[in-house]
């Protein structure tokens, strides 16, 4: 049987457009105050369809051959993958140890090693992790997509060759079914539970079975002439497909789904038809869009934690021609990575020993580094006094003090248990529902106040009119539990009252005007929640916007607070606790001011005994729940 193992430079020009693609929706670029390359994401689903269109070429020739086995096809899986990533991973670890403080370093180290076992999506799916700047404190969140990958490799291949032996005649037909069945799947998890679906293979295997199909369909019609007006045609409609869903695709709409099924069929679309020459065969195959899908695996391994480490290093500075810097700085890496390491170790002249060594000697070395930053909470490099404060932030997590972050609490008998008991022992419980700052109110609440039964109800990044967020489940439980509360608390972030400017770098994105439909979406929920029980609304504070590193630790102990970061402190949050006032008091709902009873400033509050206050742009070390805790305690309302 003829092999169909011929090198298509469009498969390259198609991994440069799902890179870039990704590159570009990280950095979050806009033109006219429009985000562009909204649908950018889309690239990784890209980049799963191409690896199973090529895994299943390569498995199947080589089984066609009779010359398949399980450990050459691995050894090229090492070749290919791991040299690069555990490059990437020993040059950067100096930096992040440098530029991070504890509590993120050891973070950071648990990303590192998590992703060395290829297992990343099951640590970002349990931290509910997401692409947004917030996400930029996670420099090898991308790995998940790889981990993905590899999974893939594992169960694939054997699936492949137990479906030849036996069902060889009946390969597409069961593709087919495997490709509907887990659409379905996927959609559905998509909806209801979209962050498992996101990073689990479950959501993706569909994906990569595209792609096999691709092939398996190639591979059958491989001497059967296609009318070259017809290729191109498809051709054009698969580009068109790619193309407008980059642009046009929200990140809001629910992913994987149906609704992906957009751009991936016009990837297997340009992958059967565009083996034929015409313009769009011409465009994928322009060299220097060659160039860049060859260094695609770099590119993707390095973007991301450069992208992260120069936020940080920019702390509250402005900086200009970020993204050109960035660029340069990534393709420049990725080049190097590439002809040094990557092209030199995937020769087959290249022996595997060789590689093995390579990659176990650095993977050791990450192993045990990282190992060390755990065990000792990420402290290093310690700076100063500073860090002692912010290198464990205290959540309380007692019997009858606790707080619920995940969206099923609703479902969860031993909760109902705990409550009932608690309620037997205490009587009726304060109830503060919010986002990571109703969190802060909890602890604050748990800590110092007189209350003995509290509950947080609490979701970072939450806000009402998000899917998949706590604020729903908490307005049945509520509606279900009234003769539970004694004290309902409502509170979230001031920031998500404000419109996100386009200072992509610059920690105070955030600024007015106010975002109407937010503010409008939150008012309707806090109306709902008030007409099941009163509540008391807790008012934003000022937010510092400092991030906090090396580089922000010593201008606060040199005093350099107004140079460098003052400008950052959002002070637009007053206008929005005026607006909130107002508006809350006209629905006879009651508001307490944040800002009023902590009279935030700066050089006063930001350091005080010696600690921090926050530990990061705009949450609370424990000696911020302390100082400010005891100012918001004392207003007569919630000293209850």
């Amino acid at each position: 049987m003829k092999k169909l193992n011929y090198y298509k430079p469009q498969i390259d020009g198609l991994r440069a457009l799902a890179v870039l693609s990704v590159i570009f929706y990280h950095l979050d670029l806009e033109l006219f105050g429009t985000k562009i390359f909204e649908g950018g994401f889309i690239g990784v689903d890209i980049f799963f369809v191409i690896s199973g269109y090529l895994i299943t070429r390569i498995i199947s020739n080589d089984l066609d051959q009779g010359k398949f086995k399980f450990s050459t096809f691995y050894k090229r899986r090492v070749r290919r993958i791991l040299p690069a990533l555990v490059l990437v991973k020993i040059i950067t670890i100096p930096f992040f140890i440098y530029f991070y403080l504890p509590l993120e370093l050891k973070n950071i180290s648990l990303q590192i090693l998590y992703s060395l076992g290829f297992l990343s999506n099951f640590y970002f799916w349990k931290l509910e992790k997401d692409y947004s700047l917030e996400g930029l404190d996670s420099p090898f969140l991308h790995t998940w997509s790889l981990s993905v990958e590899e999974q893939f490799y594992i169960i694939f291949p054997l699936t492949l060759v137990l479906l030849k032996r036996k069902f060889a005649a009946y390969l597409i037909p069961i593709f087919i079914i495997l490709i509907i069945g887990n659409l379905f799947v996927s959609n559905f998890l998509s909806k209801h539970f979209p962050t498992f679906s996101f990073y689990m293979i479950i959501g993706r295997l569909w994906e990569f079975f595209l792609g096999s199909i691709t092939f398996l369909v190639e591979k059958k019609n491989y001497n059967k002439k296609i009318d070259t007006s017809l290729s191109l045609f498809f051709s054009i409609i698969g580009l068109l497909l790619i193309l407008s869903s980059l642009f046009f695709f929200k990140q809001s709409w629910s992913h994987p789904s149906l609704v992906t099924l957009l751009p991936l069929m016009g990837t297997i679309l340009v992958l059967y038809f565009c083996d034929k020459r015409n313009f769009i065969s011409s465009f994928l195959s322009f060299r220097p869009l060659v160039g860049i899908g060859l260094l695609s695996y770099s590119l993707y391994l390095w973007h991301f934690p450069i992208l992260s480490l120069m936020n940080l290093a920019s702390t509250n500075k402005i900086i200009n021609f970020f993204e050109v810097k960035f660029l340069l700085i990534t393709f420049f890496m990725s080049t190097v990575s590439y002809f040094i390491v990557e092209k030199k170790l995937r020769k087959k002249s290249t022996k595997f020993r060789n590689v093995f060594f390579f990659v176990t000697g650095i993977s050791i070395l990450i192993l045990v580094t990282n190992f060390i930053i755990v065990k000792n909470n990420g402290i290093i490099l310690k700076k100063n006094e500073l860090l002692d404060n912010i290198k464990k932030v205290t959540t309380v997590d007692e019997k009858c003090k606790f707080n619920k972050s995940v969206n099923n609490f609703i479902n969860d008998l031993k909760f109902y248990e705990q409550i009932s008991y608690c309620k037997s022992k205490y009587g009726k419980a304060v109830l503060i529902v919010g986002d990571s700052h109703g969190r802060d109110m909890f602890n604050i609440f748990a800590k110092f106040s007189n209350q003995q039964f509290i509950i947080g109800l609490n979701q970072g990044g939450c806000r009402p009119g998000l899917k998949d967020c706590i604020y729903q489940n908490a307005l049945k439980f509520i509606k279900n539990n009234k003769n539970l509360i004694q004290k309902l608390i409502f509170t979230h972030r001031g920031a998500f009252f404000l419109t996100e400017k386009s200072e992509k770098h610059n920690n105070s994105k955030w600024r007015l005007p106010v975002d109407e439909a937010q503010f409008n979406k939150t008012i309707n929920y806090v109306e709902k929640l008030n007409k099941i029980y009163p509540l008391i609304f807790l008012g934003p504070h000022i937010e510092p916007g400092i991030v906090l590193n090396s580089i922000a630790i010593d201008d606060l102990v040199n005093k350099k607070l107004e140079k460098e970061y003052s400008h950052n402190i959002n002070f637009d949050m007053e206008e929005v606790d005026k607006i909130l006032e107002d508006k809350l008091k006209s629905l006879n709902i009651e508001y307490i001011s944040k800002i009023k009873l902590i009279d935030f400033n700066f050089y006063n509050d930001f350091v005080v005994d010696g600690k921090l206050t926050f530990y990061d742009t705009d949450h609370f070390t424990d000696k911020g729940h302390e100082y400010f805790g005891k100012k918001i305690l004392k207003h007569e309302k919630l000293n209850f």
